[in-house]
């Protein structure tokens, strides 16, 4: 949560939620070991709503979505 946090306040615009998704990852090497595919809208969509359930019951407020949309990625 710390580590978000941080990435929000030094950011200088609104990062996209799917970024939040991804720093979210427990395992620190996710990204490494992704293999390289493009994500499907439903899975993109699933993480962006738990991503977004997450920010909104974790920050109260601190942090919020603006908009959802997988277009805009």
């Amino acid at each position: 949560m710390a580590k978000t946090f941080q990435v929000a306040l030094q950011t200088e615009e609104p990062l996209r939620l799917i970024i939040y998704s991804l720093l979210d990852e427990e395992d620190p090497d996710f990204a490494i070991k992704l293999p390289f595919r493009k994500f499907g809208d439903a899975e993109i969509h699933e993480k962006l709503e738990n991503m977004q359930r997450r920010l909104n019951g974790r920050y109260k407020g601190l942090l919020e979505v603006s908009s959802v949309s997988v277009l805009s990625l």
